[in-house]
């Protein structure tokens, strides 16, 4: 028997009402996102791809996919490029 332990559970509020309140079927916000692009013509294989970056990673996967199909660069140029994040 094991079990793994993160900290991704302190995301949630202990606040009556809140959105984030902790309690039943509730799950934390969590940041392993790993991402599998495929070419849209043929469905083969394009990249398989994933970016440090906590709460910014969901726009960095974006920014790298866009890095690599839009801009053409390769995944190296893609992961070095600069990013930007929105907080809100």
């Amino acid at each position: 028997t094991g079990f793994t332990l993160q900290n991704r559970g302190h995301n949630f509020s202990l606040h009556r009402g809140h959105p984030n309140q902790v309690g039943p079927s509730k799950k934390p916000y969590h940041t392993i996102i790993p991402g599998l692009a495929l070419h849209e013509d043929d469905q083969q294989l394009l990249a398989v791809l994933g970016c440090m970056g906590g709460f910014m990673q969901p726009m960095g996967q974006l920014q790298l996919l866009r890095n690599l199909t839009l801009r053409n660069l390769d995944p190296q140029q893609a992961l070095d490029a600069p990013r930007w994040y929105l907080a809100g």
